[in-house]
């Protein structure tokens, strides 16, 4: 049997919209064991298809959500820092 990664995606989609999450939460799961990992977002899902060697370096105390989930949250707190500096740097190429 095949696993169609976009298949359960989108019917994930549909009970979040029917308002089955028990349905919901089993195919978050079935994704999950295949290292998808879905941020529901107000624009809808947020899908990061993760391969196994991501995890390569991955503490064993960490289950592979949690490591994604870390890493996630390290690489907003990035960006959000780099567009702080991106945003001071074209104030001063104003005010010159």
């Amino acid at each position: 049997m095949e696993f169609n990664i976009d298949y359960i995606i989108d019917e994930r989609a549909k009970c979040i919209i029917a308002k089955d999450f028990k349905s919901c939460d089993l195919y978050r799961n079935l994704l999950e064991s295949q290292n998808v990992f879905i941020n529901d977002t107000k624009d809808g899902q947020e899908v990061w298809i993760l391969p196994f060697q991501y995890f390569k370096f991955k503490p064993d105390n960490l289950t592979n959500k949690e490591f994604w989930q870390q890493k996630v949250k390290k690489e907003k707190i990035a960006e959000k820092r780099f567009e702080a500096w991106l945003f001071t740097m074209k104030e001063k190429q104003k005010n010159k």
